[in-house]
């Protein structure tokens, strides 16, 4: 469950229990009839709020105004269920009041859909205020993840991971990227938020190492498509709130093979690609996986992606964890570099984060 708060004021609650289920799974949910004093049960802390337009006097909209107004200027999800938009709901979208309006009386797949776009937008928005440099990776990213979701892996793939990691290289060359690190860790999409960070801190590492803009370039590429297998893992694995039995780790444990197979056939010239996507899981000590290499065994740009994935999967929010500060992240690395990290990458990669810590990101502690 997120720790995002969702508050449903609808006429009929037993209407939309269907959806009232599923929501409850993804958020923190409090439900209320949508009557006349509706609008009490909207506080500070709600990050979404669903309001069902049918109400004596028209009460919806006044809901949705009330809910607009939060004082810690953090920007909340409105949401109007209606029979059609009226005047009065077309001068609320356009003045800002609701992010968007879906059929109150679509089915409740179509509904649920729906929903998720504009869920979706509202995360994205927030991306595009870490300023102009931003948008266009943020548009990049979110072809190419709105691509690989399909599940066919083709030449438009890759053209749109080379664009990408073009944008990556140009948004860490311009500015800092603490402020689009921080944004992504609270994006609802875990896959796409995690690869962005990891693409943007492979560049930035590969700056830092003073390496030159092919490989650096190939640096991004590969942390944009390094957790590709991911997609193909059942949600309830992927997102499960509690630890992992043994037959669930072993399922996601295939992710890196799977990945690597799915992007073989297009990238049979970049061999360094697809081994770092298929072996950033392996440790020095050859207790990683999928094929349990060991120390001299492992190529060093899968020994650099996973420095950095380790860091950006610490320090990474999920749905049931909030994100670990950087100095404890590290403080975490610095044990495993030896067994499982190459030392001396680690160490170069703490230089790394204290850069960005100083830049206005979570500060981490010297290692």
């Amino acid at each position: 469950m997120s720790q995002e708060r969702l508050l449903l004021a609808v006429a009929s609650p037993a209407r939309y229990q269907a959806i009232r289920v599923v929501l409850a799974e993804a958020f923190r949910l409090r439900t209320v009839e949508n009557r006349w004093d509706a609008d009490s049960a909207v506080d500070e802390g709600q990050d979404i709020v669903v309001v069902d337009h049918v109400l004596p006097g028209g009460r919806g909209l006044k809901i949705c105004e009330r809910a607009r107004a939060r004082s810690d200027g953090m920007q909340r999800l409105i949401v109007l269920l209606c029979d059609q938009p009226s005047p009065a709901v077309e001068d609320a979208l356009r003045a800002g009041i609701i992010d968007g309006w879906l059929p109150r009386n679509l089915p409740a797949g179509a509904l649920l859909t729906g929903f998720w776009e504009l869920f979706k937008g509202r995360d994205d928005s927030r991306l595009f205020a870490a300023g102009q440099e931003a948008r266009p990776l943020i548009g990049c990213g979110r072809a190419l993840f709105d691509d690989l979701g399909t599940g066919t892996v083709t030449e438009r793939t890759r053209a749109l991971l080379s664009e990408t990691a073009t944008q990556v290289v140009r948004y860490a060359d311009a500015c800092s990227a603490s402020t689009l690190l921080d944004l992504l860790q609270g994006h609802h999409a875990y896959t796409f938020a995690h690869s962005l960070r990891v693409g943007i801190l492979m560049a930035t590492f590969g700056r830092h190492l003073g390496l030159d803009d092919e490989q650096v370039t190939l640096m991004a590429e590969t942390g944009l498509a390094h957790d590709v297998g991911k997609l193909r893992i059942p949600l309830e694995i992927l997102a499960k709130p509690a630890r992992l039995t043994g037959d669930e780790m072993a399922v996601m444990r295939t992710h890196p093979a799977i990945g690597a197979d799915m992007l073989a056939d297009i990238y049979e010239d970049r061999p360094q690609l697809l081994s770092a996507v298929r072996h950033h899981h392996e440790q020095l000590s050859g207790d990683g996986y999928p094929d349990g290499l060991k120390g001299g065994q492992i190529d060093e740009l899968s020994l650099l992606t996973a420095v950095v994935d380790v860091y950006t999967a610490l320090t990474d929010r999920r749905d049931y964890k909030q994100a670990m500060p950087a100095g404890q992240a590290m403080a975490i690395m610095q044990d495993m570099a030896g067994p499982h990290l190459e030392p001396k990458l680690y160490r170069r990669f703490v230089e790394v984060a204290s850069d960005l810590g100083a830049a206005g990101s979570s500060s981490p502690a010297a290692a």
